[in-house]
């Protein structure tokens, strides 16, 4: 018998760190206990042995049998390796040599057949080149081992086993670095566990962003983050690429890969996705098909981003190590690389690519040319910084020698709330015209002009401006995209100026071509403007139809991550949310955010910030409400955007007050106050915009002070005043009910939800009443009762049974304090006898005769009884009648 192999080898070595459990890997293996064999292949670093670490602990718990080998270079000897199966999973010492090493497999496949339960063999390592021997021994045991056999491996290197076989026979899980990597909330999860307490949220998205979830990556972080005394300066050195990170990739590099191989990653470190044929233009052939062999693996730092398994991404931080490596080991700079990228993207019609590459090879001129052929294109994407850095690298004269570039100019700056340099485009455009007044290639030209400081007015959000620039130019414009921008700022100053009437008396038929990419982003904001009107006048049912066609439209013509695109989301996720689709309203939003807040107007960003707000805070998560709020106020302070910023610090009040925060919102309540006093005398006439918003929270705030009467003075007053903005109106007629009842006047408070009630049915609106609290819940519930009680005609039943189900998932308890006073003083019976008759219909006289009492008596008692109940007629003592707040005797 031949000594015993090492412990070592046979059981996973002690890690000097503590494994954090990570339940989605706990459940891939309860995937691979139905599969014959489990292959996982990653690049160092993602934890593979840390996998099988867990999952060994949690099947020996299982009380299952398991047998661990860590394979090296001296287990390629089939007959070495066939005899350690025998020790490892059978627990003798080595056997007998028996004549070939398949005669001494098939005793140890023998001994496992005889084995009680299932057996697992967990092979680690299987990383070193060649590997051909290991490979025809796990081959082996596939090919005739027993059912109860499960094998697992692991390493750098993909084992050439009978993958189709298995495949076809649904016997194989395969995992890679796409489900080793940590997801953001593993990530989130480790950084708070192991950095310090000091750490905000924006530096842990930092590391994850620069990580990618890399397991190594994230522990060299936090391991540099601990000997720096300042953690500020670690996470700028991660952005420059630690020596940690560049000694960790030159080990796996001298291991892994030949030095050619790491020469042609080194040449196209500079693309920001690797396909085959780009990287043979770019880096040559020669050695190019082994070096895709081994990405499509999974064996290197990249992972595939489309299913055919044809383009990859690198690493990050290994990107900037391969850069490193051309500037400093092969002593190029990566310029012809570049000019052959360039090339190559121009002639595949990736223009905007094209010109990345042409600036970075030094080619201007080559880049201008190709600029123009896609700058507008990405401006509308939002890619802002992107154009702005080619403006950078463009003179003066290049720039004022093409109309298409200068227009692009003229949009990214406006958008960037550089306005000053968008009203410097357009002069230079004015003057290029005034060169040549008569050249007709200017034409175009002159009509960007006037769009453009059309659009400086639409990104000041000054109404006013619009509304001047509309009828000087209305005229004068001849190109259909520029008829539509004039026709959508009469609209939108007239929205603006609180005008739906004339908004909608400015419409002007849309041309037939309206899908073509010049229009769509006009097409797109006229539909949006509309269905603005719908939203005022509570139309959600037109509303809906129309912003649906306007995103569909967007997304076919310039793709879904575009500026035309997010304003109808955003604007569209809002009605989702106030018909009570939360799912839909966060799907339509999310990812879009950074888009939304570079591109969007400021409609389109009041419509976002209160419909994530306002889903976060339906979910208890208020921090991260009221930090988005604070978000939203710092960018309308950096636009000096009035509407965005009132509508933030508003909202931030109704919260304070939904939580009974007073101290807080009185301190916000100065705010909002001090800056609309601080705003020229048309922002604060009574039906101004930000006027209302003012006038509501001090509503809100006096009730939450207990002063129910001067509160609803307000909200009357309100509902009076923005009678043309329905939407505004149905938030101040729900405040006001809500104020009613902390008066104790149920009566009227019921009757006058119900009246709201049936104005929001055609809409279809249900989280308007559930967002105002408690006191508008109850009273919602019971005009539900009262209604279906009194078999009421005024309320659809489908339209409240939608009501109720929603409300069926809010709980709260009934109102009390200032929100509602002790119930009304008992009634006698005599009393109750009247006012049952009453709920039937009957007038007095019949109720004199039934009762076989006198007229005046009727009424005397009636009369008493309104009191009592605190309404003012026989109609809202049978709304209360049928809210079921009657108290007895």
């Amino acid at each position: 018998m031949m000594a015993v192999v090492p412990h070592m080898k046979l059981a996973p070595r002690a890690l000097n760190f503590e494994d954090m459990v990570r339940l989605r890997l706990k459940q891939h293996l309860t995937t691979a206990s139905s599969m014959r064999v489990t292959v996982i292949t990653a690049p160092a670093g993602y934890g593979k042995t840390v996998t099988l670490r867990q999952w060994r602990e949690i099947l020996l718990a299982r009380g299952e049998r398991v047998a661990w080998i860590e394979l090296d270079q001296r287990d390629d000897d089939p007959s070495s390796l066939s005899r350690i199966l025998q020790q490892s999973v059978i627990g003798e010492g080595l056997p007998a040599d028996r004549g070939s090493w398949r005669a001494n497999l098939d005793a140890s496949i023998d001994g496992i057949s005889h084995l009680p339960g299932r057996v697992w063999l967990l092979l680690d390592n299987h990383s070193f080149d060649p590997c051909d021997g290991v490979d025809e021994v796990i081959s082996h045991l596939i090919d005739n081992g027993p059912d109860c056999l499960r094998i697992v491996i692991s390493g750098r290197r993909r084992p050439r086993i009978p993958v189709t076989r298995l495949r076809i026979a649904n016997q194989l899980l395969e995992l890679s670095q796409e489900q080793l990597r940590y997801d953001p909330e593993e990530s989130a999860r480790f950084l708070k566990i192991e950095l310090p307490a000091d750490m905000d949220l924006l530096d842990h998205e930092l590391i994850t962003a620069m990580t990618r979830g890399w397991p190594a990556g994230l522990r060299m972080t936090v391991t540099m983050l601990g000997r720096s005394k300042r953690a500020k300066d670690a996470l700028a050195a991660l952005a420059q690429l630690p020596a940690e990170f560049a000694e960790f990739f030159a080990e796996c590099l001298a291991t892994d890969l030949t030095s050619h191989q790491v020469a042609l990653l080194a040449r196209t470190s500079m693309l920001d996705e690797l396909s085959l044929p780009l990287c043979r233009a770019v880096a040559g052939a020669a050695g190019i098909e082994d070096l895709f062999r081994r990405l499509r693996s999974g064996e290197l730092f990249a992972h595939c981003v489309d299913e055919g398994g044809t383009r990859f991404q690198l690493h990050p931080q290994f990107r900037q190590y391969l850069q490193t490596y051309l500037n400093e080991r092969l002593n190029e700079d990566g310029k012809l690389q570049n000019a052959r990228a360039s090339a190559w993207f121009a002639q595949n019609g990736d223009w905007q690519l094209a010109v990345q590459h042409a600036f970075s090879a030094g080619n201007t001129l080559k880049a201008v040319e190709w600029a123009r052929q896609c700058a507008l294109e990405e401006v509308a994407k939002g890619n802002l910084s992107m154009v702005i850095g080619w403006l950078g690298q463009i003179s003066v004269s290049q720039l004022m020698g093409d109309g298409a570039l200068l227009a692009a100019a003229g949009t990214a700056y406006a958008l960037s709330l550089r306005l000053d340099d968008a009203k410097s485009i357009a002069g230079m455009i004015e003057n290029l015209i005034a060169a040549s007044p008569s050249d007709p290639d200017l034409y175009e030209l002159a009509d960007y002009r006037k769009s453009l400081l059309i659009f400086i007015a639409y990104m000041s959000d000054d109404g006013t401006a619009l509304l001047a620039l509309a009828d000087e130019f209305r005229s004068s414009v001849s190109q259909a995209w520029s008829v539509l921008v004039v026709g959508n700022a009469t609209i939108h100053g007239h929205l603006i100026g609180g005008n739906i009437a004339l908004a909608r008396g400015s419409l002007q038929p849309l041309p037939v071509e309206a899908d073509q990419p010049a229009l769509s982003f006009s097409v797109v904001c006229r539909s949006c403007l509309l269905a603005l009107c719908d939203v005022a006048e509570n139309r959600l049912d037109e509303a809906e139809p129309r912003l649906r066609q306007a995103y569909d439209l967007a997304q076919r013509v310039v793709g879904i991550n575009t500026a035309p695109a997010v304003l109808a989301a955003s604007l569209l996720s809002f009605v989702r949310y106030q018909r009570n689709d939360l799912f839909e309203a966060e799907l339509l939003l999310s990812g879009h955010l950074d888009l939304i807040e570079q591109t969007c107007l400021v409609e389109g960003l009041i419509a976002c910030y209160l419909t994530l707000v306002r889903i976060m805070v339906s979910r208890g998560d208020w921090k991260s409400g009221y930090q988005l709020l604070e978000r939203g106020d710092a960018l309308g302070r950096k636009r000096d955007w009035l509407r965005l910023r009132t509508v933030c610090i508003a909202e931030q009040i109704r919260l304070n007050l939904l939580q009974s925060r007073v101290t807080q919102a009185r301190t916000l309540m100065t705010v909002l106050r001090g800056m609309i006093q601080a705003r020229p005398a048309t922002d604060r006439s009574p039906t101004s915009f930000g006027w209302r918003l003012l006038r509501m929270s001090e509503g809100r705030l006096l009730a939450a002070e207990n002063k129910p009467h001067r509160a609803a003075e307000i909200f009357e007053r309100q509902m009076h005043e923005f009678a043309w903005d329905e939407q505004a109106g149905l938030e101040a007629g729900i405040e006001y009910s809500v104020s009613l009842l902390a008066m104790g006047r149920r009566g009227p408070a019921i009757e006058g939800m119900i009246s709201l009630l049936a104005r929001t049915e055609p809409g279809d609106i249900i989280r308007p009443y559930i967002d105002s609290g408690a006191g508008a819940i109850f009273l919602v519930k019971s005009a539900i009762a009262y209604l279906q009680n009194n078999a009421s005609r005024r309320v659809s039943p489908e339209y409240l049974d939608r009501l109720a189900s929603a409300l069926a998932f809010i709980t709260v308890e009934r109102p009390h304090s200032h929100a509602e006073p002790s119930l009304a003083p008992a009634l006698t019976k005599r009393e109750r006898e009247l006012l049952n008759r009453v709920q039937h219909g009957m007038t007095n006289k019949e109720i004199a005769t039934d009762l076989d009492i006198g007229l005046e008596t009727v009424k005397w008692h009636l009369k008493a009884i309104f009191k009592k109940l605190k309404v003012r007629n026989r109609t809202e003592a049978v709304s209360v009648i049928q809210a079921g707040v009657i108290p007895d005797q």
